[in-house]
């Protein structure tokens, strides 16, 4: 009885065994297979001094894979083709280009990759053959490329100065100088009159200074004066445009009224010249007796007035009226 319960134990971690060995097998797997490389390839034109196996490829500076071959291009010894193993998560785009660059000044190469943008489609991968990433010179091999031209230009200056610093124009140089020290040295002994010129040449600048001022204040008095003169003119121009016009229009109109006026009288005294006639011989000379006549009975009522505030009514009793003047 206790021996069939040891084999089953045995049994059941015999099966646990297994079941944990098949497992860690698959994970590993499925790990490996997530893992697996994607091949590139590349084509550099010139030297690679400094690339090797298993030297780095890196994406805009971060590791993503290594060199798996460098080899010369069959068709063109020119050309070198390097083979490279690039983590499946660093998937290239188009626009992406490898470029040759040197770390420090230790002067280990990489392989650098960049150039794609985010909206760039993903390169198609092959699965039986390493897919072409196009490449462009790096900044080493413009710095080789360039070292011929700049020794050239540096052979070129040094030749140059070679012949500025040659002995006819050292002796040219020289002549120059010895010709300063003389001018130099004429100045020092003539230093007083020169001082004396300058000072003349100041006074004379500041007289010209001051002449230039006065002729700037006239010609801005004359500016002014125009000016004025022209507002004048405007005032004037204005006068004659808005006022003139109108009294003219004034004037013309009161003698058409003052025409019309007398042509109206005219009609009228042809209308009326008998009556006026009339009036003027026969009825004013009767209007002007009247006036007298009237005149000495309002005198008559006064004197009547008088004696009656003096006398009362003895007055018109008594029957004494002397002083009256009668009346025809």
């Amino acid at each position: 009885m206790e021996t069939r319960a040891k084999h089953l134990l045995v049994g059941i971690f015999v099966l646990l065994s297994l079941f944990g060995l098949l497992f860690f097998v698959g994970w590993l797997v499925k790990t490996t297979g997530d893992q697996t490389p994607v091949r590139y390839q590349t084509l550099f034109e010139g030297s690679v001094t400094g690339l090797e196996l298993g030297s780095d490829v890196r994406y805009r500076g971060i590791k993503a894979g290594n060199v798996t071959s460098i080899d010369i291009d069959p068709a063109d010894p020119s050309k070198v083709i390097v083979s490279m193993a690039i983590d499946s998560k660093f998937l290239l785009r188009e626009g992406d280009t490898t470029s040759l660059e040197v770390q420090g000044l230790t002067g280990v190469a990489y392989v650098n990759i960049q150039g794609a943008t985010p909206n760039s489609p993903y390169l198609t991968i092959s699965l039986t053959e390493s897919t072409p990433v196009p490449s462009e010179e790096s900044r080493v091999e413009k710095l080789f490329t360039s070292v011929p031209e700049l020794m050239v230009k540096t052979v070129n200056l040094l030749d140059q100065l070679n012949h500025v610093f040659s002995d006819k124009n050292v002796q040219k140089l020289s002549s120059m100088v010895d010709n300063l020290n003389s001018f130099s040295q004429m100045l020092q002994d003539n230093e007083a009159q020169i001082t004396t010129t300058l000072t003349a040449l100041n006074q004379s600048l500041q007289t010209i200074d001051y002449a230039a001022e006065r002729v700037s204040l006239a010609s801005d008095s004359t500016v002014t004066f125009f000016g004025e003169g022209q507002k004048t003119l405007a005032g004037v121009n204005q006068l004659l445009d808005d006022e003139i016009p109108a009294v003219a229009t004034s004037l013309n109109r009161s003698l058409q009224n003052l025409v019309s006026l007398s042509s109206n009288i005219d009609d009228l005294l042809s209308e009326n010249r008998e009556p006026i006639r009339s009036f003027t011989g026969e009825t004013l000379p009767g209007i002007g007796q009247f006036v007298d006549e009237a005149r000495v009975l309002v005198y008559q009522l006064d004197q009547i007035v008088e004696k009656l505030q003096s006398e009362g009514a003895l007055f018109l009793i008594s029957g004494e009226h002397d002083g009256f003047t009668e009346i025809k």
